[in-house]
């Protein structure tokens, strides 16, 4: 029963306990949905699989945190650049807010390619990839991948633009240090040169000198 006098907003349900359960939540549904906020963010459609991340990961986090509905368009429309977040007035806020952070990290990523001849490759993914795996931390989660044999010398370093520099600085130091030549020929003496490269990122390379 819907009230009758101004100003009144109290509505009466009667009728079996269940049927009267259903209604009220469908009647609150229905309130929410009419103080509901909806916002549409304008993201670049290549930014939207990272935003949504692996197995919808990142949009579970936000939706649960903020209490929202968030809706990408489907993947088969890489035109739209609409992300719709429906819910409470500072819930939307929040949640858009959290999308920009992360719009701004993956706005500042970049992909460079750097040539390394590829007889050095083994080098760096030697040991499952340890010395590899150490330079990617080291250098703020930079993504480096090397091709597979045969497939050339061009390594893609992906991720923000400091980052990525400091990592292909390192990864050159690295084959300079490789190239050097082990056995240094002087007059009649060989200087044999040790090169510790898992410190190659300290100090650059070490020389223990042995005379023959």
């Amino acid at each position: 029963k819907l009230p009758t006098v101004k100003g009144d907003n109290t509505i009466v349900i009667k009728g079996p306990e269940d049927d009267v359960d259903n209604a009220i939540t469908q009647i609150q549904t229905m309130v929410d949905e009419v103080h509901n906020s909806v916002i549409d963010l304008k993201v670049k459609p290549e930014f939207h699989k990272y935003l949504i991340g692996k197995k919808r990961a990142n949009v579970k986090r936000i939706r649960d945190l903020t209490n929202t509905r968030i809706i990408f368009p489907p993947e088969t429309d890489s035109t739209n650049e609409n992300i719709t977040i429906v819910g409470k007035k500072e819930n939307v806020d929040k949640a858009k807010a959290e999308f920009e952070v992360m719009i701004t990290d993956i706005s500042n990523v970049i992909e460079e390619r750097v040539e390394i001849n590829e007889k050095y490759h083994k080098s760096f993914v030697a040991k499952r990839g340890e010395f590899l795996h150490k330079l990617e931390e080291e250098c703020g989660g930079v993504k480096i991948s090397f091709p597979k044999p045969g497939a050339g010398d061009k390594v893609v370093l992906k991720g923000s633009k400091a980052n990525v520099a400091l990592a292909k600085q390192r990864l050159l130091e690295h084959v300079k240090v490789l190239s050097f030549p082990r056995y240094l020929p002087i007059g009649n003496l060989f200087v044999a040169y040790s090169i510790l490269w898992e410190e190659t990122l300290e100090r650059g390379f070490q020389e223990n000198c042995v005379y023959h």
